[in-house]
């Protein structure tokens, strides 16, 4: 987003460049800038402009990194060495006090950090439980996933005017502030809880818990056996959250599953998220807070302190009313979500909902604050363990994620291979506006990636989408003493003392220009060259304007095509190096600095070649337009003079603003070619657009289901008209039978890429991570093959008027003939003996000009495709004119539809009334009926709310005389009422069986478990279901079912039976 100073900063700063461009001696300087476009900004700014899509994140384990108040060390008593010696897993110090104090130092913004991930600084347990599988250490809450009170800060952390002191730092220097939490889970019960908080399952004393340390053989974990009883004492037990709020495998509490959601993730106590209902107060708040009355103002959180109450709230909101508390107090921009998997997606959606509101609340209240006229919104990316670059919408669209951490970001610095990496994320988050990604090379549960550093700063740092920085990756911080816990020696102290100053240096360098450069997280990537590998990066939003060029892997002086990006003239500089050139023939050269780095970015204007715009239109592709005259507005900009020339004719001027008017007359499927030349005094400009005047021809999918599906679901998207479909897993297609189903896409569709999916969205075609097909006019996909022609279908003529089968008669002096094609390639038609000429679908011809009353005029058509051949030869005679007479059409409502219309017309001329036409009268049993008054003959279209059949674009159904239609069948009289009967043989142990039947997913009989059975005799039952259409059946009685709980049901057309696993046609023996 751009910042309400940064619009400022534009409208001053295009103020200046126009009257440099009027008065050039006057203001001679030039504006040396990083960012180019319209709104310049110099690689020097203190705020520059910042999109979370171009996020470089910082992740301090605020314990391990700087120790900034001693005083805080060992709140509530915890030791900064275990009995045993050991401080792997203890508090060390580190505190909010010592990021205050780097940030002010510089480190952060020396970095071009742009956002500081911190652990939770809420207040944690305040004991121990036993480190490591082997129990070799005492592991405390350090790293902020063992919560206790999210009201307060924990003290080791700092006071809350440290806390604010830190937010307010950050933001002066246009830093965001993202807090780790974690809403799966509390912290364990420690033993020094359980004294300070009279929880005590156990029959020894609070002493012995507090005294006790592993002696004699035992271990961290020892204390479990000891000294809890984990099966008993259900009232101490109780004194705990309660089994409201938390699932846990103690007394009185229900243990967790194996399921994501349910489970008790490393053993720890797991929220009750999905409970939306009153829980009470949790028993060890209330015992905390009550003893909590005064004195710990310095800790408790002020936009908090009305929270700490029973609300009357499901257990959950209490956690999002806390956390939003933390926003609304110190303006904390965004969330890192941990354990996002193990929570509903609903309650991270409310969570997201909270906090934006909670953040414009802060700067609403703190008007003069660094940071309140920011105006993107509050950000979070969630950890979803293994996840790589893909799109998840149940929690970029449910759970309103705005990034999700990428865990296979390579982490081998190798930068022969790194550009599938770049593409790959590139093409996906970076032409997408609602998700991304960020990743990272080393962290807290996966471990230090040591390898080449400054290769892989490179690759990281200069990757698309966001990317995670974890301290000490930038200094080459060393692991730490090795334990039975994998995750220990990743979370060492901050090498302050030994910091690798060239690997520092350059991390410091590649992140500053990330800052500086948004094209580089959040443009599009193209390469311009493989050896060396060099790419550019290009960002053009929010009227922001960004591009560089980078080289990887360059030695000594390296030339650069950079012709796409910048023009001649133009001044460039390398950021790695300092050095500057001019571009010359699209090029410049540079010498590489030691690690083959080369960052080009402009470094003043360029010249001001012309610009010339057609709107509508765009030189890379044909504007297709629907009316009869399209106007074109011309717009000039650093022209002195310019011409149009309309295909290929004379030449005549035109200015900025002229309007050009194409199509009058002309034929549908004319192209116009428009040429506009522009002159300064850098050279003749030209541009070439190219416009088509057609019918809108809508997208219509049709799709052979896969055998092992149930009902498709289509969703669809066009990028690069900004449409954005239905919401996941898209729409329900419609039935056409012979395993086909169908969808036509809404009219502002030309075209759309496409993905196919069943169960709601698991299973879906193409593969997850890979893009839709593109799809235009009407397609056929049938296992893995796209046609644009029924795979299954032969081709299929009709004209219209017309009938092969019978003479068509006509009484005016001319008939006009529309043509209908299906499943055809080509196509042509004959006229009596004349020549044959080529025809497409919709298009019309005239027969009978100058022809004598009573003559039969032949049309012979050949259509064909890959299935074969169509030939046929449609008749008609010229009539007198007959007397007008009454027409009545009746019509089978669909049950999706509300009271019919029925629309009709003769000719284009000659219509019947205003669309949607006349509602038709209910006649009972689904029928409705309208009569067309004085009308020889007519075109009838039935419709309503949106719906209509013959579909959009097709001509009407003919009528000359009563006709009834039903289901797409036209009958000369009513048709007989189908119905389909089931007979069911009950199995010992039923009662009397029920009959569940349904035609689709969205389209259900009774409501569950369906209409009681009637015996017929000899254990058999019968159910009569008022259908014409195959459905599929359930039986089912005191809950047990045939088939059995999430198979299909049976599919039953006509007269079925059912008896000991057998479904048959015939009745069985």
């Amino acid at each position: 987003m751009i910042h309400s100073k940064k619009a400022v900063l534009k409208f001053l700063l295009s103020i200046l460049i126009s009257l440099t461009m009027i008065f050039p001696n006057l203001f001679a300087a030039s504006l040396s800038t990083s960012l180019i476009g319209n709104v310049p900004i110099t690689s020097t700014d203190d705020d520059p402009y910042f999109t979370w899509d171009n996020a470089t994140v910082y992740f301090t384990m605020t314990d391990r990194f700087y120790n900034g108040n001693t005083s805080n060390d060992t709140s509530y008593g915890r030791a900064k060495v275990d009995a045993t010696g050991k401080n792997i897993g203890t508090f060390h110090g580190g505190d909010v006090a010592g990021l205050t104090k780097k940030l002010k130092e510089g480190y952060f913004k020396n970095l071009g950090v742009n956002a500081i991930w911190m652990t939770a600084p809420y207040e944690q347990m305040h004991g121990y439980v036993g480190g490591g599988n082997s129990g070799d250490f005492a592991h405390y809450a350090y790293h902020g996933y063992y919560a206790l009170d999210y009201t307060m800060m924990d003290k080791n952390m700092g006071t809350v005017a440290e806390m604010r002191e830190f937010v307010d730092e950050a933001h002066s220097q246009g830093i965001r502030v993202i807090l780790d939490i974690v809403m799966n889970h509390p912290g364990y019960l420690s033993m020094k809880d359980m004294t300070e908080y009279d929880i005590m399952p156990t029959n020894h004393s609070k002493s012995e818990l507090l005294n006790w340390s592993p002696s004699n053989g035992q271990t961290w974990h020892s204390y479990h056996d000891l000294f809890l009883d984990y099966t008993g004492h259900n009232d101490a037990w109780a004194k705990w959250w309660s089994s409201g709020w938390i699932r846990a495998g103690v007394a009185g509490y229900t243990a967790g599953d194996n399921s994501e959601l349910r489970m008790n993730l490393a053993g720890l106590p797991d929220f009750k998220t999905e409970v939306t209902s009153n829980q009470g107060l949790a028993p060890l708040l209330k015992t905390k807070w009550s003893q909590e009355t005064s004195g710990y103002d310095n800790w408790i959180v002020p936009a908090a302190k009305s929270l700490r109450t029973d609300l009357g709230v499901a257990p959950t909101e209490y956690n999002i009313k806390w956390l939003a508390a933390w926003v609304r107090e110190f303006g904390i921009d965004g969330f890192r979500v941990d354990t996002a998997k193990h929570v509903e997606p609903f309650r991270w959606g409310q969570l997201k909902d909270a906090c934006n509101t909670a953040l414009k609340e802060w700067r609403v209240a703190n008007p003069t604050k660094a940071g309140a006229n920011w105006d993107d919104d509050f950000w979070m990316t969630g950890e979803v363990y293994n996840t790589g670059v893909e799109y998840k919408a149940e929690y970029f669209e449910t759970g309103k994620f705005d990034s999700l951490i990428n865990f296979f970001f390579p982490k081998d610095g190798n930068l022969n291979t790194i550009n599938n990496t770049y593409q790959d994320i590139a093409s996906k988050v970076n032409t997408k506006d609602n998700w991304n990604v960020l990743s990272y090379i080393s962290s807290h549960d996966e471990g230090l990636t040591r390898a080449n550093m400054t290769n892989l700063g490179t690759a990281l740092l200069l990757s698309p989408g966001g990317v995670q920085i974890f301290y000490g990756d930038e200094t080459n911080r060393p692991g730490s003493e090795t334990c039975s816990d994998k995750d220990q020696p990743s979370r060492s102290d901050m090498n302050w003392s030994s910091v690798n100053q060239s690997t520092l240096n350059h991390w410091q360098i590649i992140g500053t220009f990330r800052k500086n450069h948004p094209s580089i997280g959040a443009g599009t990537h193209t390469v311009i060259s493989s050896s060396p590998y060099v790419f550019s990066r290009t960002y053009n939003k929010e009227g922001i304007s960004d591009k560089v060029v980078v080289a990887l892997n360059a030695t000594g002086s390296t030339t650069i095509n950079v012709s796409s990006i910048f023009k001649d003239g133009t001044p460039v500089k390398d950021a790695y190096t300092g050095a500057k050139a001019t571009v010359a023939n699209g090029s410049v050269t540079f010498t590489a600095g030691s690690a083959g780095v080369i960052l080009i970015e402009q470094n003043g204007e360029e010249p001001l070649t012309p610009v010339v715009t057609l709107t509508p239109g765009n030189v890379a592709d044909t504007t297709k337009y629907y009316t009869d005259t399209l106007d074109v507005k011309v717009a000039l900009q650093n022209v002195t003079e310019a011409t149009c020339m309309i295909n290929g004719n004379e030449a005549y001027t035109v200015k900025n603003g002229d309007i050009i008017t194409i199509g009058k007359g002309e034929a549908l499927e004319t192209t116009t070619k428009i040429t506009v030349s522009a002159i300064n005094t850098l050279g003749t400009y030209s541009q070439t657009y190219s416009y088509l005047k057609t019918e809108r021809k809508p997208v219509t999918v049709h799709f052979y289901k896969p055998a092992d599906w149930s009902t498709p679901s289509l969703y669809y998207y066009n990028d690069v008209l900004s449409l954005t479909g239905p919401k996941w897993p898209g729409v329900t297609m419609n039935s056409e039978g012979d395993n086909w189903y169908s969808y036509t896409l809404p009219a502002e569709y030309e075209t759309a890429q496409v993905i196919f999916n069943t169960n709601n969205g698991t299973t879906q075609i193409p593969d997850k991570e890979k893009p839709g097909f593109v799809v235009e006019g009407e397609m056929w996909y049938k296992e893995g093959v796209w046609t644009s022609t029924n795979p299954d279908g032969k081709p299929s003529v009709t004209l219209t008027p017309g009938n092969s089968s019978t003479t068509t008669t006509y009484t005016s002096s001319t008939l006009s003939i529309k043509v209908i094609l299906k499943n055809v390639i080509s196509a042509t038609c004959q006229i009596d003996n004349g020549e044959a000429f080529s025809v497409a679908s919709g298009e019309s011809f005239e027969i009978g000009k100058d022809v004598a009353t009573g003559t039969i005029t032949s049309i012979k058509v050949k259509a064909e495709n890959e299935q074969g051949l169509f030939n046929g030869t449609f008749t008609y005679k010229k009539e007198t004119v007959l007397p007008p007479t009454d027409i009545t059409v009746h019509f089978y409502k669909p049950s999706s539809w509300g009271i019919p219309n029925l629309y009709y017309y003769e000719t284009e001329s000659k219509t019947g009334p205003k669309w949607p036409g006349e509602a038709m009268i209910n006649e009972g049993d689904g029928w409705y009926s309208y009569t067309i008054k004085d009308w020889t003959t007519a075109y009838v279209l039935f419709n309503s709310n949106g719906q209509q059949i013959p579909d959009a674009n097709e001509p009407g159904i003919e009528v000359s005389k009563e006709i009834w239609y039903k289901d797409g069948m036209l009958y000369t009289s009513k048709p007989e009422e189908k119905v389909i009967t089931v007979h069911f043989y009950n199995p010992s142990g039923w009662g009397i069986p029920n009959l569940y039947y349904y035609e689709t997913e969205s389209k259900t009989g009774p409501k569950w478990p369906g209409e009681a059975m009637t015996a017929e005799g000899n254990n058999w039952y019968t159910y009569t279901i008022p259908s014409e259409i195959a459905v599929k059946v359930l039986f089912n009685s005191n809950n047990q079912q045939i088939p059995t709980a999430n198979q299909p049901g049976f599919e039953a057309n006509g007269e079925m039976w059912y008896k000991d696993g057998t479904w048959t046609s015939s009745k069985p023996n």
